[in-house]
């Protein structure tokens, strides 16, 4: 009996410790996520706290405390997301993608959602990076920014909701007008980085595989509603 308390005891510890070291990590996550810019040291320790938590906490969604209350702060990969999206260098969208391709298995949305952001905002290295993938996982990293572009411009280039999944989940207020159609699709993809038109010349296969299947997606299922 004593041998089955004590293993009990520290059970019962090693979990407990295991929650605040994952509940500790996860408010380290969300702060970095936070910043107005992120370092690439800042990048390398964030990568290194998803690794962790993907694989021993919260392989979908994290939790913060807040006034004492345990509440849900997020997708993993979306806080991550965001922390790539701010690296000051080009290294966020090469860090990103290929822990994408290590992650290849998984069918988290969030990947594609996160993808598609980080693409608005450094165009020229994600086009770059899948420029120089095989064929086998350049298309379905490019279906990735796909579907990301669809769920994620639904309100114009600039997404009003596009920081919530990075934050204590709060009610959402009500949503605006959706404006991503068959005919203003080109348009808006075209408006989320300046650099979209010169980028053409480059890489004109990727970005017209990008159009010509949310254009396919629009004609086969109609506008969002």
């Amino acid at each position: 009996m004593r041998i089955a308390a004590l293993a009990l005891s520290v059970l019962v510890i090693t979990l407990t410790s295991g929650r605040k070291n994952c509940l500790r990590q996860s408010e380290e996550l969300l702060r970095y996520s936070n910043l107005l810019s992120v370092s690439d040291s800042v990048l390398v320790r964030s990568t290194a706290i998803v690794r962790k938590i993907s694989g021993r906490c919260a392989r979908d969604g994290m939790s913060v405390v807040r006034d004492g209350r345990r509440l849900e702060a997020g997708s993993v990969i979306g806080v991550y997301g965001r922390i790539c999206e701010k690296s000051v260098t080009k290294m966020g969208a090469e860090t990103f993608i290929a822990f994408r391709l290590e992650n290849w298995a998984s069918g988290d949305e969030n990947y594609a959602l996160a993808l598609e952001r980080i693409f608005a905002r450094r165009p020229d290295v994600v086009l770059e990076k899948i420029s120089r993938l095989d064929d086998s996982l350049k298309v379905p990293v490019l279906n990735e920014i796909v579907w990301g572009f669809i769920n994620n411009r639904r309100f114009g280039p600039v997404d009003p909701f596009g920081d919530e999944t990075y934050r204590p989940v709060q009610p959402r207020e009500i949503e605006p007008k959706e404006v991503l159609n068959k005919f203003t699709f080109r348009g808006i993809f075209f408006d989320l980085n300046p650099k979209m038109h010169a980028l053409d010349d480059a890489y004109g296969h990727e970005i017209r595989y990008i159009l010509k299947q949310a254009q396919n997606y629009f004609e086969t299922w109609g506008d969002l509603k």
